[in-house]
């Protein structure tokens, strides 16, 4: 049988593997390098949350059942993120509520714990709401201070059902006159700060007065707020 020489050499030469190799090589770093600079380039126009490993979705307003009343909840720069999700979420789901996210800075809003970033709607777009919660966050004292957040917090808080506020939301609550002379639950350093407000802070994990409730943190908050929906619903 008569033998290809051409294929023989193609074979056994080590040259020309080699050469076949860098080739297949350089063709793969081309395109890994192609890839790289798109996702840079991707990077640069969206953001960092593009790029960083193990960032969260951005959070969203969300329903649960047939939607029908409507939950606020207020956020603001250096919100606690699991306090909005974990008690907004513990309040509308009995209630089979729409949640809705409020802000004075409408848009992407920067929380903690974990961070991610918060898709917020203007506090005008729900000025009635079934059910308020006023989450904690780093930033309480300056939305305290905002003449429209502080309006919007006393309207919104004597249109609602029920109000919950947690940790140092409850200061914020507190700061607009909404716990005058009242005992409330709230983060555990902030005893001092709450007696300033004209409010008394308890060591209770929650507190419930009427259809008003407080609590120190996340978990505490959604237990309160779980309860606090059946008292909207069937009554205190």
């Amino acid at each position: 049988m008569p033998v290809d020489q051409d294929r023989v050499n193609v074979a056994v030469n080590p040259q020309d593997r080699m050469a076949d190799a860098k080739l297949r090589l350089d063709t793969s770093t081309a395109a890994l390098r192609r890839r790289l600079r798109a996702t840079i380039a991707r990077h640069r126009q969206h953001g960092p949350s593009r790029l960083a490993p193990g960032t969260l979705e951005p959070l969203r307003s969300w329903s649960h059942g047939r939607g029908r009343e409507t939950v606020a909840v207020l956020v603001y720069r250096g919100v606690s993120s699991s306090e909005v999700m974990m008690v907004a979420d513990a309040l509308a789901r009995p209630l089979e509520a729409t949640v809705r996210l409020v802000s004075a800075e409408p848009g992407p809003v920067v929380s903690v714990e974990p961070a991610r970033s918060i898709i917020a709607e203007p506090l005008d777009a729900v000025p009635r709401p079934y059910g308020l919660v006023i989450p904690g966050g780093l930033a309480w004292r300056r939305e305290a201070d905002r003449p429209e957040v502080a309006e919007w917090l006393r309207s919104a808080a004597d249109e609602a059902r029920g109000v919950i506020a947690v940790s140092t939301g409850t200061l914020l609550l507190a700061a607009v006159g909404l716990l005058e002379g009242r005992e409330a639950a709230g983060h555990w350093l902030a005893g001092d700060l709450m007696a300033e407000l004209g409010a008394t802070q308890t060591t209770d994990r929650y507190v419930h007065r009427r259809l008003l409730a407080t609590a120190s943190g996340a978990l505490a908050g959604a237990e309160a707020a779980a309860r606090l929906a059946t008292e909207m619903r069937y009554g205190p």
